[in-house]
């Protein structure tokens, strides 16, 4: 399996002041190996000014991204877990991990970003998320070889 995520896009434990600050930490991550410029840091927040929190698709996890824009070099995704919950305004709070994802366009991201959806509604997924102390125990989690439900057992048929 490939990588989900890059081990230099993982961090854990970061501590935020409120959802802008989570969201610039997840795309901090991003900006420093180039694979986007700050703008994109910015757009991504002005779409949850502007559009509402409908990035936090589950309870606890948002998925911060905006729209393919010159501002993403190369496609790529981070992930931060957050040392407390951040409130979006939402029934899906307090959100304690964020994926940012970045796209060069509107299709060549759709086969990782259903390999991280499989991932992250396997059971235990988030628990085990939230539980790694270091990047490098959380790059091991979530990049295991097989798609585990992260109580043990194998998932079948994905």
């Amino acid at each position: 399996m490939s990588e989900l995520i890059e081990r230099s896009h993982l961090a854990t434990s970061v501590a935020a002041d409120d959802w802008k600050d989570a969201i610039r930490c997840a795309g901090r991550l991003l900006e420093e190996t180039g694979d986007i410029l700050p703008a994109y840091v910015d757009e991504m927040v002005e779409g949850v000014l502007t559009l509402g929190p409908y990035i936090v698709i589950a309870p606890g996890l948002a998925l911060a991204h905006s729209a393919p824009s010159p501002s993403v070099k190369r496609t790529s995704a981070s992930l931060v877990t957050l040392d407390w919950g951040v409130s979006f305004g939402c029934d899906n709070d307090p959100v304690r991990i964020v994926i940012c994802l970045a796209c060069v366009d509107k299709t060549s991201h759709i086969a990782e970003l259903q390999k991280m959806a499989r991932f992250l509604m396997s059971p235990g997924a988030m628990d085990g998320i939230l539980a790694c102390d270091n990047p490098d125990e959380l790059y091991e989690f979530i990049n295991s070889c097989s798609v585990e439900d992260h109580s043990g057992e194998e998932v079948h048929g994905k």
